[in-house]
């Protein structure tokens, strides 16, 4: 089979009211499994498989009827909450129900975030309108990571700067709380 190197996707109708919006996507042969013009030419070949018209929606699958039914967002979140508790048998229904066909741009949000990429980047990507995408943006073990590692880089120079500019030779610890001053823990 001949997947194709990158597709067009139209969004016909957006909450964001940019009606008709279309993104170009590349395929992705390090990932192919979760490659997204992968995942699109199985959709149009599943289409054609099950003659869906062209001027009907492209995404159906046969349900265990034998019919032909659309893959909406409430079928997602049904099979995504049949994952976690696949995978957390122990997490409750509550929990479950956080899991949500938006959790797929939920989670490229803060994978994008994860990896460097600014709001902008992040907002005409996954086709945010303002910065609503924030709202989701967490600290995962990944940014606390970076944000880590760049305080220890951070101090790690402020000390050095500080003991070449007073010629000091003796670490924090070793300074009384009469040199450092007053001050209480809160």
């Amino acid at each position: 089979i001949n997947i194709p190197t990158r597709i067009s996707v139209t969004f016909k109708i957006q909450k964001n009211r940019r009606n008709g919006e279309v993104k170009q996507v590349l395929y992705d042969p390090n990932n192919t499994e979760m490659c997204p013009v992968k995942a699109a030419y199985r959709i149009v070949y599943r289409a054609i498989l099950l003659q869906q018209p062209s001027y009907l929606p492209v995404c159906v699958y046969k349900n265990t009827k034998s019919e032909v039914t659309y893959i909406t967002g409430s079928a997602i979140s049904k099979y995504f909450r049949q994952m976690a508790k696949k995978a957390h048998p122990t997490m409750t229904e509550t929990e479950r129900k956080r899991y949500s066909a938006h959790s797929i741009r939920v989670t490229a949000a803060v994978l994008l975030h994860e990896h460097g990429c600014n709001g902008d980047y992040i907002k005409i990507q996954l086709r945010w309108q303002g910065d609503s995408y924030r709202v989701y943006l967490r600290s995962t073990k990944t940014i606390l990571k970076h944000h880590t590692t760049s305080l220890s880089n951070s101090a790690a120079l402020s000390i050095k700067l500080a003991n070449v500019d007073q010629n000091v030779s003796y670490s924090a610890e070793q300074l009384s709380h009469e040199e450092m001053g007053k001050y209480d823990d809160i």
